[in-house]
């Protein structure tokens, strides 16, 4: 990891968290106060954890493969120690019991276990104390244990999530993993899912899929998801082709950074106004549209304007002439003045060095001679010029949208924007693919489709997406409230010449 990259830190909670790496900056994550400069010259993957007060390098802790269901549970380190013992976890799953070891004739089970907060020895000032005197979080673990009147009665899984339940809570650990379309999807998951307009994974694996996006192609995404598609358009890409980005106020490419995209990558990707491809004159437009004096003769004008006026001039306007100072005076005065103005700009130098820019270039005719260069702000206009001169002339093979919903944006009205630039630049064998969080401005866009001429195989679709638990006996669909079963939805089509 090198500093000026991202990185995401991911605790043993499943929580994510994405930073800067910066020399000498801590950086709060979560409850935990994390150095940042530790990670420099580490590879990816690299565990951290908190011993003594001090972050440093370790073992990486694997977790039971177990489904816990109770994440939220103890999680602050001010709760009653009594309840620290977790006696009452139970998930609903139903359990054998186990021979009990040591020939009793006996069988460990759940079923006498009572969730009154009795069973835990140890107090919050024991546990509180324990901490104060530097004990690791395997040794105040192994305390926990130890001091349970009823840990040694319950069965191997209910031991198991216990103990995991105590790691979450007790072990400050980070792992350090690249940032990548997958963990980005799943951040902003948790963090407000609305700032990627709903996308999940496997959305974004199907719009790209659907749009027929590979290497050399040409394609139009207009993207309200923070960059996440035009991220994973322009890998898809690999530095190949080029790919026009629709641009508005107050969207956002944050993910595209976020991402450390190379430069390879990003230097296919061209900034277009959404004005000027919606436009009806887009010549027209102050993007594109030249002004109408030359850069060269209003420069000359300012020139000119700005030019000192002729001695006799300046004498004439300074009135009736005065009498003559002192010569000796006179020259005293100038020679301090001078000097004190040697001494400034001296001190001025050293403290900074500009670079003039330049003011001219050689002639194409004569090597010698100079010729003013142009602005930089007529090199960015003819620069504009020949990129929307190249997509009104070659057109492109996908055009590609992620909507988002209000308040944030109209996906109706931008629903018909995207078929316009559907009509203008999509080629035929073209692919259009317009995502949505909402079905109304789909189902409305694909009955249009369904009237032109111009496209077929027009489609809504919306994805389901289970996790399942893959465990010998315990094998069952992941079961937690906040689970997104059901997304967006996708319209394709595929454009075809008329008639």
């Amino acid at each position: 990891m090198e500093a000026g990259k991202h990185v995401i830190l991911r605790d043993l909670r499943g929580v994510d968290y994405i930073k800067k790496v910066q020399r000498g900056r801590d950086e709060r994550i979560g409850k935990y106060k994390f150095p940042l400069g530790l990670l420099i010259g580490q590879p990816y993957g690299s565990t951290f954890r908190e011993e003594g007060g001090k972050w440093k390098g370790a073992a990486k802790i694997t977790l039971g493969t177990i489904d816990d269901d109770g994440q939220g549970e103890g999680e602050g380190e001010e709760e009653d120690a009594a309840a620290d013992d977790g006696d009452g976890d139970g998930d609903g799953d139903m359990e054998q019991p186990e021979p009990a070891v040591g020939g009793a004739g006996l069988q460990r089970t759940n079923q006498y276990l009572q969730d009154d907060n009795t069973a835990q020895a140890l107090t919050q000032d024991d546990i509180h104390r324990m901490k104060q005197e530097g004990k690791s979080a395997d040794e105040l673990i192994a305390a926990l244990k130890a001091h349970s009147s009823t840990f040694a009665g319950k069965t191997a899984f209910s031991q198991q999530k216990w103990l995991v339940k105590k790691q979450k809570k007790y072990v400050k650990q980070l792992t350090a993993m690249r940032p990548g379309i997958l963990e980005l999807c799943e951040l902003y998951a948790q963090i407000d899912p609305a700032k990627i307009c709903g996308l999940r994974v496997d959305y974004v694996g199907a719009i790209v899929t659907l749009g027929n996006v590979s290497s050399g192609r040409r394609v139009i995404v207009c993207d309200q998801s923070m960059g996440l598609i035009t991220a994973a358009i322009a890998q898809q890409m690999a530095g190949d082709g080029v790919l026009y980005r629709v641009t508005r106020r107050g969207v956002s490419d944050k993910i595209v950074h976020e991402l450390d995209t190379p430069t390879q990558h990003r230097q296919i990707v061209t900034d277009v106004p959404s004005e000027i491809l919606t436009s009806a004159s887009p010549w027209e437009e102050p993007w594109l549209k030249q002004t109408a004096a030359t850069p060269h003769t209003a420069t000359q004008q300012g020139t000119e304007a700005a030019a000192p006026p002729p001695p006799a001039a300046a004498a004439a306007a300074a009135g009736p002439e005065r009498e003559e100072p002192d010569k000796d005076t006179t020259q005293a005065a100038d020679a301090q003045t001078t000097e004190q103005g040697d001494k400034a700009a001296s001190s001025r130098s050293r403290g900074r060095k500009r670079k003039a820019p330049p003011t001219s270039r050689p002639s194409d005719d004569d090597p010698g001679s100079t010729t003013p260069a142009p602005p930089a702000s007529d090199v960015r206009r003819e620069r504009r010029i020949a990129i929307f001169k190249r997509l009104e002339n070659e057109g492109v093979q996908s055009v590609v949208g992620v909507l988002a919903g209000p308040p944030k944006g109209d996906p109706a009205a931008m629903s018909g924007e995207m078929m316009t630039l559907a009509d203008r630049y999509l080629k035929p064998d073209g692919r259009f693919v317009l995502y949505c969080q909402y079905a109304q401005p789909l189902t409305s866009l694909q009955a249009a489709l369904h009237r032109s001429p111009s496209f077929i195989h027009v489609r809504v679709e919306q994805l389901f997406l289970r996790e399942w638990q893959v465990l010998p006996g315990r094998t069952h669909p992941l079961m937690a409230s906040d689970m997104r079963l059901l997304g967006g939805f996708i319209l394709s089509a595929i454009k075809v010449l008329d008639g």
